[in-house]
């Protein structure tokens, strides 16, 4: 029995890869950055807009932990939804954003070293001098903790380079 040859023509072919790898890249990534402010994107998840995956950014200062906001403590700020875990954290957000804001939008500060972006993972934080700073990984957690102050420098230094690059 002759086998039959089906010919999938090119531009079908790159289409479904080019939407496979945005789907796959929107899962792993956690989303790419849909929201900014002055400082910069905001990791956002594309599928809901939330920042930080839902928590609450002021209870990483308060708690010293992370944990969740709720969805009756919702606020739109600089084009994402920020949960909170009460109304008194949301005041204080709202009112006080440059304190409890995550440095570099949530993104990893020492990816930021490397010249790139990559969304923080907001189960992996440290809080240094009273800011908020998460990593893509473990490992980078790592590396921050072991050379803090000339990695805030070096992704300081870069940010704005990188901030403008993301805006093309």
């Amino acid at each position: 029995m002759p086998s039959k040859v089906i010919m999938v023509s090119p531009w079908r072919h790159s289409f479904w890869l080019v939407l496979v790898s945005w789907l796959f890249g929107a899962m792993i990534g956690g989303g790419l950055a849909q929201a900014s402010d002055d400082r910069g994107p905001i990791v956002t998840d594309v599928l809901t807009g939330l920042a930080l995956g839902g928590f609450d950014p002021v209870a990483y200062q308060l708690s010293q932990a992370a944990r969740e906001g709720s969805p009756r403590y919702e606020a739109k700020i600089a084009g994402a939804v920020w949960r909170f875990v009460n109304a008194g954290n949301r005041q204080i957000f709202e009112t006080q954003r440059d304190i409890y804001f995550p440095r570099f939008g949530g993104h990893d500060p020492v990816a930021a070293t490397k010249g790139f972006i990559a969304a923080g993972d907001p189960l992996l934080f440290l809080l240094v001098d009273n800011r908020l700073y998460l990593f893509q990984s473990a490992e980078n957690l790592a590396a921050f903790r072991a050379d803090t102050r000339r990695l805030i420098a070096r992704a300081d230094h870069l940010w704005p380079r990188i901030v403008e690059q993301s805006r093309r």
